[in-house]
């Protein structure tokens, strides 16, 4: 039944990305040992009970896991060895869990970090080639020369397409940060 239990903690650590839901079918499939009629559990995240709270009661504390198990009869010290073990398996996990899901969403803030830093950046850009077009009109006067109107048909569109793909990327963040991960 432990090697079931094992199996079953194997694969729920592939299927389940967050922790509690981790933990809590885990937790779900420890019911289904011979000896085990109930547990309940207890993380700073939540906390949660399956099956039935009868019978007697053993208490593991590993990590931020607080775990008890309520059993037809009292636990074997061996038994106890077992449980303490899986306990600890099952904190390790469900530790590993909070990290990862800590990792990425770090990753998602820096992604949005660098995705606001370059944008910052060609709105600048795009301000600098306008007020340098600004400051050459102050200076043409009543009448534009061929040389400014040259550099205005120039300019103009390059600003625009700029400024298009400025706001394409507001558009979709998502994209975005995915490209900087």
């Amino acid at each position: 039944p432990f090697e079931q239990w094992l199996h079953n903690l194997a694969d729920n650590l592939q299927r389940e990305d967050e922790p509690e839901k981790f933990l809590a079918a885990s937790l779900e499939d420890m019911i289904l040992l011979p000896w085990v009629n109930g547990c309940e559990w207890q993380v700073p995240g939540g906390r949660g009970s399956n099956g039935r709270p009868e019978g007697q009661r053993s208490e593991f504390q590993r990590g931020q896991l607080r775990l008890a198990i309520f059993t037809q009869q009292s636990l074997s010290p061996a038994l106890i060895w077992h449980f303490d073990l899986l306990a600890q398996l099952l904190a390790e996990f469900y530790e590993a869990k909070l990290r990862a899901a800590e990792l990425q969403q770090i990753s998602y803030v820096k992604a949005i970090h660098q995705t606001g830093a370059r944008l910052t950046h060609d709105v600048k850009n795009l301000l600098q080639s306008l007020n340098a077009l600004c400051l050459a009109a102050t200076s043409e006067g009543e009448s534009p020369s061929p040389e400014y109107q040259a550099l205005l048909r120039r300019q103009l569109p390059v600003i625009a397409q700029r400024l298009q793909q400025t706001m394409d990327k507001l558009r979709r963040p998502e994209l975005e940060g995915a490209q900087l991960l």
